[in-house]
């Protein structure tokens, strides 16, 4: 019986964070605030670790910190690129979009309190007409009252959840990771 319950004991600790992925639906945006589960680690430990990650993964950290209460609160902010291919007119396209995303983490010891306070999607102007600018956390309205379920509609919505799901998870997993590097 253990041999049986152990491999999904096992998937569902390494992929924990699966139940909670973020999707764009006709409602709005789903899971932009996550209670994660940091198990055995102190506030302390979760407060460094999230400052290590920041340090780590942007050029200029001090500019990316918006909001720090040592072992309670880190509050930060980044941008990652966020490609639309389409087809228009018969041609493949591609818009390079970008997502600016503020990351609001509250610190409790042996868990956090993820919430993704904005998503602006934006992108340069495009051949003459104005470029986007959507507030991804705001496009509720614009869902129900202009959602099309074509093939190339679900493909950018799925690009964008992949995009925004991948981030989250990078992060979580630099916060969990224990093994020390033995360079």
């Amino acid at each position: 019986m253990k041999n049986i319950i152990l491999p999904f004991v096992l998937l569902f600790s390494i992929y924990g964070f699966g139940q909670n992925k973020i999707e764009i639906t006709k409602e709005g945006l789903t899971n932009t605030t996550q209670i994660i589960a940091l198990d055995s680690l102190s506030a302390k430990e979760i407060y460094s670790r999230i400052n290590k990650y920041i340090q780590k993964n942007y050029s200029n950290p001090d500019k990316v910190a918006k909001g720090n209460i040592e072992n309670e609160f880190v509050s930060f902010n980044g941008v990652i690129k966020d490609p639309i291919f389409y087809k228009s007119f018969g041609k493949e396209r591609v818009i390079d979009c970008l997502i600016e995303y503020y990351f609001n983490i509250d610190i409790k010891k042996g868990k956090i309190k993820l919430t993704i306070s904005k998503l602006l999607e934006t992108s340069p102007d495009i051949e003459g007409s104005i470029g986007l600018n959507i507030d991804l956390l705001a496009i509720k309205p614009m869902l129900k009252s202009n959602y099309a379920e074509t093939e190339q509609v679900l493909k950018i919505r799925h690009d964008k959840e992949k995009a925004i799901n991948d981030l989250v998870e990078n992060f979580v997993s630099s916060i969990k990771e224990t093994k020390k590097s033995d360079w």
